[in-house]
């Protein structure tokens, strides 16, 4: 087995303790979530069909036997004729202790150095493999290149130049793999070079080799209504549901539903939403409020399954 190789093992090692770690955190419900109806609330916009929550398709729902149909065209008036978007109810979730700090955060940094150091390990191999009789300074500057397209100064559109004035990096390298590796930069995307896997894993790889990289919670990928736990719901809708993401801390607002009505107006009403929580990547870095594991684990699987397949056939 290739040291890069080995590298790469060695990440996925940690991403596997990394998810086991979170999972149980995720286990242990350090959260909570408080609903707040408001039967005199209504929505104040308009009425956008394909949009926040209403689908592109028709869909009925059904909740206490009565039932609204949402179409293209615009949701139809229930069977009394309800207002639309009349009463809300808006859930807002507490994160009654963080992710711990000392284990998630320290593995991050040792699955980002692993999967960092196998990219380097391949340059290596790659100079190996086409200069078998490298000097010591063409070693020694052995990197594997990720450029995005903005310079120290901010300025956009420098990606072609940063490249440039690094192939003493890629020196020993064959001139076609050389062309390989100038095709899978960031900067080739332009603008949106931070959404590439390799600029994600140089960025937060940067920060990490000088302080561990924060880490909070996060609500994700809308959110869940628990409609055992409805009390005195007749129905839900005509209206709009909204979920959303980011990081949770106090308060938090996760989700609001435009659209609820009463069993019996003078009694009390009850909603059971939960968030979709999973682990964030903290406010320090452009990445601040993405899944850790999920980012992580795309940046892995970019380099597996599109980085080494495209440069091991030079080796």
């Amino acid at each position: 087995m290739l040291d890069y190789e080995l590298k790469l093992q060695r990440a996925a090692k940690h991403l596997e303790d990394l998810n086991h770690e979170i999972a149980g955190w995720l286990e242990g419900d350090h959260y909570s979530v408080r609903c707040e109806i408001d039967l005199d609330a209504r929505w104040s916009g308009p009425i956008p069909p394909g949009t926040h929550g209403v689908p592109e398709t028709s869909s009925v729902y059904y909740l206490g036997g009565a039932v609204y149909l949402f179409e293209n065209d615009g949701p139809k008036l229930g069977p009394e004729g309800a207002e639309f978007g009349q009463g809300v109810v808006t859930a807002y979730a507490s994160v009654d202790e963080q992710p711990p700090r000392e284990v998630i955060s320290v593995l991050i940094g040792d699955a980002l150095h692993n999967m960092r150091s196998a990219l380097d390990h391949l340059a290596y191999a790659l100079t190996n493999a086409y200069t078998p009789s490298l000097t010591d300074e063409i070693g020694s500057r052995s990197e594997f290149p990720i450029f995005g397209d903005e310079d120290r100064k901010g300025r956009l559109g420098k990606g072609v130049t940063l490249f440039q004035s690094s192939l003493a990096k890629i020196q020993g390298w064959d001139p076609a793999a050389k062309a390989v590796v100038e095709g899978l930069q960031p900067y080739k995307r332009g603008n949106d070079f931070r959404e590439d896997p390799l600029w994600a894993l140089q960025e937060l790889d940067r920060i990490g080799k000088h302080r561990l990289l924060h880490t909070g919670a996060g609500g994700f990928d809308g959110t869940m209504w628990h409609t055992d736990g409805f009390r005195n719901v007749r129905c839900i809708g005509p209206g709009l549901i909204q979920s959303h993401g980011g990081t949770v801390e106090t308060e938090t607002p996760i989700s609001r539903i435009y659209g609820i009505h009463p069993v019996d107006p003078n009694a009390e009403m009850h909603v059971k939403i939960s968030p979709v929580i999973d682990v964030v990547l903290g406010e320090e870095t452009f990445y601040a409020g993405e899944p850790v594991r999920r980012t992580l684990g795309v940046i892995h699987a970019h380099i597996v399954n599109v980085v080494v397949p495209t440069l091991t056939p030079f080796l």
